[in-house]
């Protein structure tokens, strides 16, 4: 629900210098053990998914299931780099600048809630999810 005064911050659509730019986020962040548990979580939520597209695709209940593991995948990279921020300022900031459209002072500008915004487009982005469990795909063959 938006609240009179709320911001709306609207990110792009991901591109391949973005994902350069989250390689080198996440190795001075050290992800690999956040790494694991996410795969764990997208090899889950593709078994679910199979066994959702075999079974007719009539169970509601573990569609809702894939949606909640979904959710919780679109959350886990934003939290991460909360967490880690201090790791990878410039780097993080310079990604999140980029996929707002905004060079890395008018980020640094803007207000507090426009940043969290932003934050919160990005943990609801199906997107970004998505893009993820495709990119994990590759290192789990």
């Amino acid at each position: 629900m938006q609240l009179e005064g709320d911001y709306i911050m609207e990110i792009r659509n991901l591109n391949t210098q973005d994902v350069f730019n989250l390689i080198k986020i996440f190795g001075k962040i050290g992800f690999k053990a956040e790494l694991k548990e996410f795969a764990s979580k997208v090899n889950e939520m593709n078994q679910k998914n199979r066994k959702y597209i075999d079974g007719g695709s009539k169970d509601e209940k573990l569609k809702s299931e894939i949606e909640g593991i979904q959710t919780e995948l679109g959350m886990c990279v934003p939290l991460i780099f909360i967490d880690n921020f201090e790791k990878a300022e410039k780097e993080i900031s310079k990604f999140l600048a980029s996929i707002s459209d905004k060079n890395e002072k008018e980020f640094l500008e803007m207000d507090a809630e426009q940043m969290v915004d932003l934050i919160i487009e990005l943990k609801e982005s199906k997107e970004f999810a998505s893009f993820f469990t495709k990119a994990l795909k590759l290192f789990n063959k």
